[in-house]
């Protein structure tokens, strides 16, 4: 199939060189949609970019990405006195009360999905595991004590009154059992054969592993959202540029201030708040987001696989693709509180 000339797609929406299909020059015509669109400079201190440059409607849905200083979470513990769960950034970093960077707004992009999983592994104890276990309880008892003496005698009388208790409730069977592990104990620090080989060699049987799906931590959540970009006008190709420039600067660390000490640190990058928006309200339905991190960003300039510019520079056709990660995982108490609380939650 043959690739679409980025300039056919220009002059399928009604643009030229200059950006517009009209006698206008791209000022003027820059100077029009601007006065449609509004002011976008200052709101609350941070300044909105946004694309495409037009007004939004109270029955608009978008992206909104507002931009601020990361705040470590520091050490102390969070919950109080008497806990031991230490602060993460949910606590460091509230909502509402952060200083905006910069906010930017972008349409809605294809493909909106989320995707929430946590890690459980199969874990197995065999009973030879579990007496052990039990026996090293006894051995700790006599250490509370500081009587290692007396500790090695509960160890011992534990096993010995398990491994009796075995013998006599399973007779043979169990004896075989005991003595085909202790002979794959002496042929593991031997020869290194597996201890379950030999018992399974000696007596064909295998020990019960118990075996047991278990939690094991969480996983945290990770998006990628893609932008095809065609500016129409120049003020729509700067709030493009500021755009992509903003989104760089703010992913990159920094190193020549105060707080890395002549460059012999690095000051985390600024981080991002995600909000599926509705006019301006957060969306009723769509997933929420915790404080991310930016951590890729491409910009393809040739989105139509030819590269073509306009009269200044400005590609024709431009692709944007953003990856983020969540700064914390997602915790059942999180859907009871703040945005967790609507729509679908996180």
């Amino acid at each position: 199939m043959a690739v679409q000339d980025p300039r056919e797609i220009s002059r399928q929406k009604g643009l030229g060189k200059n950006y517009s299909g009209s006698t206008k020059p791209a000022s003027e015509t820059a100077k029009t949609n601007s006065e449609k669109a509004g002011n976008t400079s200052e709101t609350e201190g941070a300044k909105i970019l946004r694309y495409p440059f037009t007004k939004l409607d109270k029955s608009d849905d978008y992206l909104k990405i507002d931009i601020f200083e990361f705040m470590p979470p520091g050490l102390e513990v969070a919950g109080g006195k008497g806990a031991l769960r230490l602060r993460t950034s949910d606590e460091a970093q509230p909502t509402g009360q952060e200083k905006i960077v910069k906010t930017i707004i972008l349409p809605i992009p294809e493909g909106v999905a989320d995707s929430n999983s946590a890690s459980w592994e199969a874990g197995g104890m065999n009973p030879i595991s579990q007496m052990v276990a039990s026996a090293s309880n006894a051995f700790l008892k006599g250490a509370e004590n500081a009587d290692i003496g007396q500790s090695i005698t509960n160890l011992s009388t534990s096993l010995s009154n398990q491994i009796n208790a075995a013998l006599k409730t399973s007779g043979p069977a169990a004896q075989k059992m005991v003595s085909g592990y202790t002979a794959g104990l002496v042929a593991n620090v031997l020869t290194g054969s597996s201890v379950g080989a030999v018992v399974g060699r000696s007596n064909g049987i295998a020990v019960n592993p118990n075996q047991q799906l278990l939690f094991n931590s969480t996983v945290g959540r990770s998006f990628q959202f893609g932008w095809d970009i065609v500016p129409r006008n120049k003020k729509e190709a700067d709030e493009v540029k500021e755009i992509i420039r903003t989104l760089k600067i703010n992913m990159a660390p920094t190193r020549d201030t105060t707080k890395t000490v002549s460059g012999v640190f690095l000051k985390s990058p600024n981080v991002f708040r995600l909000q599926y928006m509705s006019g301006a309200d957060t969306h009723p339905f769509l997933n929420r987001f915790k404080v991310m991190a930016l951590t890729g960003m491409a910009v393809n300039y040739t989105g139509s696989n030819t590269y073509a510019t306009y009269d200044d520079g400005t590609p024709v056709h431009m692709q944007l693709t953003l990856g983020f990660s969540e700064l914390t995982a997602i915790y059942s108490g999180d859907y009871d509180i703040e945005s967790g609380a609507k729509g679908v939650g996180y």
